[in-house]
């Protein structure tokens, strides 16, 4: 599937495993516990994805362009992001453990299974198997205001510098300059984020009902994001928003009046319970939109 056009795709628990999606167009698409061990995502198109907990381990993700990407708790142990784009990515509780041997057995065996064709399957499994035991070196990557919290920068490898920033940004500076706004100031990093993913959901019908389903799926009530996106794609010079199901724009609406008729005040006392009714009917929203 090099080169690829799957805008917007939606799948979850994908087996991806060794997958060829070098320079794939993968924008806004829906990958939630996707399984990329191993997977070719050289120069792959993959700004505003949701990647949330996906298996990574492995992967070869070089000059990917993850741009405003959902890689909440992402398995990302040995996998290569040199020079890949990772601005205003969601990294929070990435998991960054080592690929262990034992989960290369059982990849393998998959693998034998899956993949017929003898040169790639070996390919593909010298690849995972470099991955065993090694860390990953997101320190390489391009990374700027992204969200995260403080377990991505006490565990980096290698050990990063921090220096105090404004709002109490983390500064961590092994290769590039990266950023990091911690979960206490995530309004800050939705100021960024909306207009960059209103930009890519009114290009495409697809992103569009994917970045729906992200900020639906949010259990932060207090984001911005959610609000200003909604907002966004329901305005009528967005293309991609107004192609949306009626279903899906009218969980839109809910959403934003739900967002707007709670003031801020509330927010910070009250749980995500004054959204369930909205968060619940949307959830079945996406399964009969494609």
């Amino acid at each position: 599937m090099e080169e690829a056009q799957l805008q917007g795709a939606f799948s979850h628990n994908a087996q991806l495993q060794g997958a060829i999606l070098e320079k794939a167009q993968l924008q806004g698409a829906l990958l939630v516990k996707a399984q990329l061990q191993g997977a070719f995502l050289h120069n792959t198109q993959l700004q505003g994805a949701i990647l949330e907990k996906a298996q990574l381990q492995g992967a070869i993700l070089e000059e990917a362009q993850l741009q405003g990407a959902d890689l909440r708790f992402a398995a990302i142990g040995g996998a290569a992001f040199t020079a890949a784009d990772l601005s205003l990515s969601d990294l929070r509780q990435l998991n960054r453990d080592a690929l262990l041997q034992e989960d290369y057995e059982q990849l393998r065996k998959f693998l034998l299974k899956t993949i017929t064709d003898e040169k790639l399957r070996t390919r593909v499994l010298q690849t995972i198997k470099k991955a065993v035991g090694q860390p990953d070196n997101l320190a390489q990557a391009s990374i700027n205001r992204v969200l995260c919290d403080e377990e991505f920068y006490t565990t980096s490898q290698p050990v990063f510098a921090q220096a105090q920033l404004p709002h109490d940004s983390v500064s961590l500076v092994p290769y590039h300059i990266i950023i990091c706004i911690p979960e206490a100031h995530s309004m800050d990093y939705d100021a960024d984020l909306a207009p960059y993913l209103r930009d890519l959901g009114c290009r495409n019908l697809h992103i569009a009902r994917n970045l729906v389903y992200r900020v639906q799926e949010m259990v932060e009530p207090i984001r911005k994001l959610r609000k200003d996106l909604a907002k966004a794609l329901l305005a009528p010079e967005c293309s991609g928003g107004i192609a949306l199901p009626d279903s899906i724009k009218q969980h839109l609406q809910a959403m934003r009046i739900a967002a707007c008729s709670v003031s801020q005040a509330q927010l910070m006392k009250n749980d995500h319970a004054d959204y369930s009714h909205v968060y619940r009917k949307g959830k079945n929203l996406f399964v009969n939109s494609e």
